[in-house]
């Protein structure tokens, strides 16, 4: 939290509702706070179903014996900017920061952007400020602030949603609530959790 307090005003986190929309997408994202690298210890048959790029059994068994920078590297080589499988780019540049971002192309713009060698030394990134400043920076670049400005509310603390046929609240009626969730982590996963989230710190903060 004196991470957060101390650099919100130079990403422009400074209003309430920028403010609660990135609390929950940390939350969400980082368990809590509490995973501060991406791990990869599945099992074969989990890697094996969850995985698209992992096109038989064989295969993921034999990323999981040779181990997590095995399994990182084969999953994530030619994406956002990482090299191939060999370059080793899918474990130096896997998710980290309370936005849980990944790739190359990411660690290069915190680093352009705020001096932090973390394209050499990726795992300053695990450090409390460092981290909190990566998410910062990841949330002010893609525009998430734009979009926590457009959420739209009933009232002061509850976003607008419609019911269901059985009187609860339908949330996935927020659009702006929805794209921000899908844009965050390529799915709707926690979608309730995540505005749950944004209405608690609407109301707290």
């Amino acid at each position: 939290l004196p991470y957060i307090l101390k650099h919100m005003d130079t990403y422009e986190i400074n209003t309430k509702t920028r403010m609660a929309a990135f609390l929950s997408a940390c939350f969400i994202m980082s368990c809590g706070f509490r995973r501060k690298v991406e791990h990869y210890s599945f099992t074969a048959d989990r890697l094996f179903k969850e995985c698209e790029k992992v096109d038989s059994i064989v295969l993921a068994r034999r990323l999981i014996r040779n181990g997590e920078s095995e399994v990182a590297n084969y999953l994530f080589s030619f994406e956002n900017g990482n090299g191939g499988i060999d370059s080793n780019d899918g474990w130096m540049y896997r998710a980290r920061s309370p936005l849980q971002f990944r790739g190359r192309n990411a660690y290069a713009y915190i680093h352009e952007t705020c001096g932090m060698d973390c394209l050499n030394n990726p795992e300053l990134l695990e450090e409390d400020e460092n981290s909190i400043i990566a998410a910062m920076i990841y949330w002010q670049v893609a525009g998430y602030n734009e979009m926590a400005d457009k959420l739209k509310f009933s009232g002061p603390t509850e976003l607008q949603t419609s019911l269901n046929k059985s009187g609860s609240k339908n949330y996935r009626t927020n659009a702006v609530a929805m794209r921000m969730k899908k844009k965050l982590s390529g799915d709707t996963t926690m979608f309730l959790d995540f505005c749950n989230f944004i209405e608690a710190g609407m109301k707290y903060l």
